[in-house]
């Protein structure tokens, strides 16, 4: 046979155009009954998250000329690091702990679970003592702070109790009249009397801390204990079915498609900002789980696990969007729908395509050759009556 032209493709198919048309609807309907089977009707509720982050300098690092210092932004691969810390089953464990360090109630199994009664019997017994050292560590963070409180008014008290000294000297010394001698006098020796009452209390603050510290430090429940609770929770289906949830339905980077458009290299991006986009299929307080606790545990999270360069004493982590509250956003079902009614409309238009131009060729083949074949038939009849 002979290549085909575009020409003789055309007459034969425009001929067999409406036939065509309804192949392509019934193609079209196949592919989106697939479509709806596959989507499965899920609605999907989810919402979009940002928090800023930036190194926090010490008393000595105001002034820091680092690249940290200068932009208030991490290397890409401190980044890098932290989103991948982020997307860890370690960090979706981390969504299903209290503050009590205590798995969350609704991450526990049901009562028919085999291993429940153990697990309530040993929360049972450690709540009382972590309830006992979370009272006393915030005491011990409280007195910590009055310490640090004391210490700076102490400093200030030496400072004006240092230049009353210095002033009343400096009059003693240049012959002053007597009473500004004596003014003077008068206020160096309130300042050393502030300069000894502050003194006093630093003292009184520092052995408090150091009491609330040891009494915090006796109270400490060792993570000993807290492993065995985790080690059993972890074994339970429950458990499994909420790290794979929090995995499935919430995704993080520190760049999205604004800084793509700007630069196409992620390298060259600012890295000063976590995204965290949720997706969750399973319900709409489902959801509202999933982004209650990205709020409140990230940011302590990033702050605790960030490297800290040199010359800062730790991270600030914050989020920054607000109208970020979890919404439905749509179904998969129309999409998907559509997605594959239009390949299997194209599919079906083109198989059908395919065998009108091929029967079409065969005809017209078998036309031109209609003589031979019959001449060769005849023969072959003749030789079989011989």
């Amino acid at each position: 046979m002979q290549e085909l032209s575009l020409k003789e493709i055309l007459k034969a198919i425009i001929p067999k155009i409406k036939a065509l048309v309804i192949i392509f609807i019934v193609g079209a309907m196949i592919g989106g009954c697939v479509g709806f089977v596959i989507a499965d009707g899920k609605q999907y509720f989810g919402t979009n998250i940002e928090f800023y982050v930036s190194p926090r300098p010490g008393e000595n690092g105001k002034n820091n000329d680092s690249q940290y210092g200068v932009y208030g932004a991490y290397g890409w691969h401190v980044m890098d690091n932290i989103t991948k810390l982020l997307s860890s089953e370690s960090f979706a464990e981390e969504l299903l702990l209290g503050e009590d360090r205590l798995p969350l109630e609704s991450a526990l199994p049901d009562a028919s679970d085999a291993k429940r009664a153990e697990l309530d019997r040993m929360i049972s017994e450690i709540k009382e003592p972590l309830e006992k050292y979370a009272a006393a560590k915030a005491e011990m963070e409280a007195a910590a702070e009055a310490y640090a409180q004391r210490q700076q008014e102490h400093t200030l008290a030496v400072s004006v109790a240092n230049k009353a000294g210095s002033v009343y000297k400096s009059l003693v010394d240049a012959g002053a009249d007597e009473e500004s001698i004596d003014a003077a006098l008068q206020r160096k020796n309130d300042a050393d009397r502030d300069e000894m009452l502050a003194k006093v209390a630093l003292d009184s603050a520092e052995i408090d801390r150091d009491e609330k510290k040891a009494t915090a430090q006796k109270l400490a429940v060792s993570d000993l204990s807290l492993g065995e609770i985790y080690n059993l929770w972890r074994e339970t289906d429950a458990y499994k079915k909420s790290i794979a949830l929090i995995m499935k339905s919430v995704n993080f980077s520190f760049y999205n498609e604004r800084d793509l458009q700007v630069s196409s290299s992620t390298e060259t991006l600012a890295k000063s900002f976590i995204y965290v986009d949720i997706n969750v299929t399973e319900s709409l307080e489902t959801a509202d789980f999933v982004y209650g606790r990205i709020v409140d545990v990230l940011p302590r999270y990033v702050q605790t696990n960030m490297a800290v360069p040199s010359g800062y004493v730790g991270t600030n982590c914050q989020r920054i969007s607000r109208l970020d509250q979890v919404k439905p956003v749509g179904s998969g079902t129309p999409a998907t729908i559509a997605l594959y009614a239009a390949v299997g409309g194209v599919l079906a238009l083109c198989a059908a395509s395919v065998m009108i131009v091929a029967c079409d060729r065969v005809k017209k083949w078998y036309a031109i050759n209609k003589k031979e074949l019959s001449s060769a038939a005849d023969t072959d009849d003749a030789e079989k009556a011989e």
